[in-house]
């Protein structure tokens, strides 16, 4: 069954007042090359934030208060990657609208 269906962050961010929504709206303003471009650059940091989890000691000083460090890498940095694929996907839905539109 489709209950456990989430909406998307493009489609959560379709409603004013919604997560992410002024954020969507100044995406719609920019061109193409330069959402392509933001894309490309946020699954870089998404790949650093994973490299991070994975050796938290890359990121952090070796002095750092453990229990930050852990923070980081258990809450801070998840919910980084997480965001980043929010934007990821918001900005593919702008672009799929930008490709019906043109049909």
């Amino acid at each position: 069954m489709l209950k456990d269906v989430k909406p998307s962050a493009y489609e959560i961010a379709q409603t004013a007042g919604n997560p992410h929504h002024g954020w969507m709206l100044q995406q719609r303003k920019l061109p193409t090359v330069k959402l392509l471009k933001s894309i490309r650059t946020l699954q870089k940091q998404i790949e650093q934030h994973e490299a991070w989890i994975a050796d938290p000691w890359s990121k952090c000083a070796s002095d750092h208060d453990p229990e930050k460090v852990r923070y980081y890498q258990t809450q801070k940095w998840p919910s980084d990657i997480a965001r980043q694929r929010e934007q990821i996907n918001i900005i593919e839905g702008v672009l799929r609208e930008r490709d019906s539109d043109q049909k």
